[in-house]
């Protein structure tokens, strides 16, 4: 039986949601939360 490596926590760099708290992904030009569609747009 083949053991595999347990898998360890890494801090995340990305935002939360303000609304809904998930983790929001991250965009050339916006930040969006997938759960409850909140948009912020990243100024140039």
């Amino acid at each position: 039986m083949k053991h595999s490596q347990p898998k360890v926590a890494k801090a995340l760099s990305n935002k939360r949601c303000p609304k809904c708290n998930s983790i929001m992904a991250k965009h050339p030009n916006r930040w969006y939360c997938g759960k409850c569609h909140y948009t912020e747009f990243i100024k140039p």
